[in-house]
């Protein structure tokens, strides 16, 4: 990657991926990328192709078909995409420690430190609930934020 940056001309010196948050950031999109794609995928294959054909036969062009059409019925595909890749990035461990810095502020490298290597395991396990319940409350947000955005996109259309 830095071999193609310095080619382009993007920048001049190489930049270190290795033990530093950078390097965490994109390896955790990378790993988290096929969980979204195959979601939209099953989403996207659900889809009857005559709705796309039906609204290319009413002047629709292809930009607005997949607006219209594709788009707002893949949501429920991204929508699991997403808190998949959030739920296993919100509590990542093994990245972080392989990958970034010893002083990577990341959640479950706080409770790996506190509980093996500081001894303090009722912080850890105090930690732990609240990496559990937030997760959970972000969870619920989103779905209650994608439900409401999503039915009212499909009652609006009524």
């Amino acid at each position: 990657m830095n071999s193609l940056m310095i080619a382009l001309r993007v920048y001049d010196q190489p930049v270190r991926y290795m033990w530093d948050i950078k390097g965490v950031v994109i390896l955790l999109v990378y790993i988290g990328t096929p969980y979204i794609v195959l979601s939209l995928l099953d989403s996207i294959e659900r889809i009857n192709p005559f709705l796309v054909e039906a609204a290319r036969n009413v002047g629709a062009n292809r930009w607005t078909a997949f607006w219209k059409i594709v788009f707002p019925l893949s949501t429920p595909g991204l929508y699991a995409g997403l808190v998949i890749v959030f739920s296993l990035n919100f509590a990542a461990f093994a990245v972080p420690l392989m990958i970034g810095d010893s002083n990577t502020q990341m959640i479950g490298l706080v409770i790996y430190r506190e509980a093996l290597l500081n001894n303090d395991l009722p912080f850890a396990s105090a930690l732990s609930v609240i990496m559990v319940s937030v997760n959970a409350l972000l969870i619920l947000g989103m779905s209650a934020l994608a439900g409401r955005l999503i039915l009212s996109r499909l009652e609006a259309k009524r």
